[in-house]
């Protein structure tokens, strides 16, 4: 997310836009990796709990890149894809159709949640 921010950011600055217009949503369970559902999902470095981060620290992250995480556009949904993407969250987000989407998932299992 930090890196999609930045760039954010630069094309704002670049097209003299204001960054506050835009919205940015963040999806993560805030607890690093599932457990593995899908022999795909298999991988020797990957461990259940690797690369937690909490709301707090992405929120620091957010704040250094020049995004004030308190501004009413910046979005962070907590959970699993499976509970989070919901029909209920699907129909609000009709209010912000996303100009740029980025999908990234380190299992098989959670990209083909997150893709269907």
């Amino acid at each position: 997310m930090l890196a999609y921010s930045k760039a954010l950011k630069a094309f704002c600055k670049h097209n003299h836009l204001d960054l506050s217009q835009f919205h940015i949503l963040g999806f993560d369970s805030f607890q690093g990796l599932p457990e593995k559902q899908n022999p795909a999902d298999d991988h020797p470095h990957w461990k259940q709990g690797n690369s937690a981060a909490g709301i707090p620290e992405i929120m620091e992250k957010l704040r250094k890149a020049g995004i004030d995480p308190g501004w009413r556009t910046v979005h962070l949904v907590k959970g699993w894809f499976k509970e989070s993407l919901t029909l209920e969250l699907r129909e609000e987000l009709k209010k912000w159709p996303p100009a740029i989407v980025t999908i990234v998932v380190d299992y098989y299992s959670s990209a083909k949640i997150v893709l269907e």
